[in-house]
């Protein structure tokens, strides 16, 4: 055989060799050269996301569109009504945040239902057992309400606009200030909410005769718990079966009770100091054991030796024994403070301190009746008659504000006994504001 025929074969298999690997590079260039263009595109994607988002929900609810999807309204109408999509954005933004659209207003029934469940005893584990209750009953509404998902898309569009936000790309400047109107309105929304919780948790802390630790308040507790809820609802909508809502109401109580502790949140006798602030709780809770216990004292001097204290240090907190039941009978009653400013709320929780106040007059009625012997504009029955005034002059009720407020507290202070008649005038207060 002609040995010219091999080399002939053998030159024609390296030449298809090479043909193969050239191929093979090429494909190789080809797909190396589609992918990064593939992440140039995503890259791309990513800046108009995080600078373009609002152009996107803007195309969603522009006019034409919302005529030509509602096939009620013509098109010449949707302009006239909206105007614009930007004009259409805010109005949305708007409708979310109101509390007949979203979550806020559980807040109100479930403040109620705290006040119902939580005022027939001084028990702590029925109270936490009602505080539990109304957290799951507020939490339970963020996965049926629409303005959680809406809430999170207007958030992940303005979110570039805030103050807060340090990286490179941001909301176009276009758009700056539209990112700014919904920021603002999402931030009025979360303090209508959080204005709800914070009552829940004065009327709950009421109960349980708790107030925030030095350093903290109210508003902060509130802050903290909000953010948990709100980080424990996304994961879960993110997450099915990550946690349940047990866990979460429990992680919130326990939060709420590590950042707390006993004794009242808006005495004004409480010391600024830590050490005074202890003293004080203790001399308080103490007393209130003493008379719980059917024990006698009825002067300054005989509290300062059945409270074992030195009856200067007594005197410096307590001037008489009268001071010394006040602040006993506002740990039973107004623990967590009241505003007559915000008349709104107040009278559910009017109705639960009367209530506390029929219970004390049951069980400790000489704490009742030296309190009621303090002609003082800060002691605790005059402050419930101010806060009753305010609210019946809000109302507009045919009985003279103050005498109404002067025969709610009396009656109140007399015992449950008196409970039914208590009920029946709160009813006048049930009224709408006048206007």
């Amino acid at each position: 055989m002609d040995k010219s025929y091999f080399v002939y074969d053998n030159n024609y298999m390296r030449a298809g060799e090479k043909e193969n690997k050239g191929s093979a590079v090429a494909s190789g260039r080809v797909a190396a050269k589609a992918e990064a263009s593939r992440q140039a595109l995503v890259e791309v994607a990513i800046e108009r996301l995080l600078t373009h988002s609002l152009d996107g929900l803007a195309s969603l609810v522009n006019p034409s569109v919302l005529a030509r999807t509602s096939e009620t309204v013509s098109v010449d109408t949707a302009y006239r009504l909206l105007e614009s999509p930007e004009a259409t954005l805010a109005l949305v933004v708007e409708s979310v945040a109101s509390p007949e659209f979203s979550a806020p207003k559980i807040g109100w029934n479930a403040l109620e239902e705290v006040t119902r469940l939580g005022v027939e005893t001084h028990n702590e584990g029925v109270a936490l057992e009602s505080a539990a209750a109304v957290l799951r009953y507020f939490l339970e509404a963020n996965f049926s309400s629409p303005a959680r998902p809406l809430g999170r898309i207007l958030d992940a569009a303005a979110l570039t606009a805030s103050a807060e936000w340090h990286g490179e790309l941001a909301i176009r400047e276009e758009r700056r200030e539209l990112a700014l109107q919904i920021l603002e309105a999402r931030r009025a929304s979360n303090q209508s909410i959080a204005d709800n919780m914070r009552w829940i948790g004065q009327e709950a802390f009421s109960e349980l005769r708790r107030r925030p630790k030095p350093g903290l308040t109210m508003d902060s507790i509130v802050m903290l718990l909000h953010s948990l809820a709100d980080g424990a609802v996304d994961r879960m909508l993110i997450s099915p079966g990550c946690m349940s809502l047990d866990e979460v109401v429990s992680a919130m109580i326990e939060l709420a009770m590590a950042l707390s502790e006993d004794g009242s949140m808006s005495d004004p006798r409480t010391p600024d100091n830590e050490d005074g602030r202890r003293v004080f709780t203790e001399l308080v809770a103490t007393a209130d054991n003493f008379w719980s216990g059917g024990g006698r004292m009825e002067t300054i001097a005989e509290a300062s030796i059945q409270l074992d204290t030195s009856l200067e240090t007594l005197m410096v907190l307590f001037p008489t024994i009268n001071h010394l039941a006040d602040s006993v009978l506002r740990v039973r009653t107004i623990a967590s403070g009241i505003d007559p400013g915000a008349l709104e709320p107040m009278n559910v929780l009017l109705a639960a301190s009367l209530r506390r106040l029929a219970r004390a007059a049951d069980t400790i009625p000489a704490v009742v009746r030296y309190a009621s012997d303090i002609n003082e504009e800060h002691s605790v029955l005059n402050e419930l008659c101010q806060l009753a005034a305010s609210i019946a002059t809000n109302v507009g009720t045919s009985v003279e504000p103050q005498r109404l407020a002067e025969q709610l507290v009396s009656l109140a202070s007399q015992g449950t006994s008196q409970i039914e008649t208590v009920e029946l005038l709160l009813e006048i207060l049930q009224a709408k504001p006048a206007t």
